[in-house]
């Protein structure tokens, strides 16, 4: 998979892992985008190909129905669900083994919302 990671997503193990499974991964770091608005980073995403990876469903979900609703297309939109749970949320093994799952299943994701956790 092609992916552009949120601010939210930065976590070494978490790119390691997602990178030694083959994914084409960018950070914001590496990008220039660091700090920037959900806006600009899903328009560095949507701009260069890629889908986004979050954990922030509350600002990504309304971008997803708003570029979807106005007729644009972008390339997938994949949210990681907090269970607010001890012990519950996704970890970045458990991450990156959902992402896999999803990139082995065939799932198209372009013009998605996946929600991960679905992918467990």
């Amino acid at each position: 998979m092609t992916i552009y990671l949120d601010d939210n997503m930065t976590d070494r193990v978490l790119i390691a892992l997602l990178r030694k499974s083959g994914h084409d991964v960018v950070t914001p770091g590496e990008a220039g985008t660091s700090g920037q608005l959900d806006a600009e980073h899903f328009l560095f995403a949507l701009s260069n190909g890629r889908a986004i990876l979050t954990w922030n469903y509350k600002d990504f979900e309304p971008l997803h129905e708003l570029v979807i609703g106005a007729g644009g297309s972008h390339a997938g939109v994949i949210v990681v669900r907090k269970d607010n749970r001890k012990g519950k949320d996704m970890k970045p093994a458990g991450i990156a083994s959902a992402l896999n799952k999803l990139d082995q299943a065939g799932q198209p994701l372009k013009n998605s919302l996946i929600r991960l956790n679905d992918w467990r």
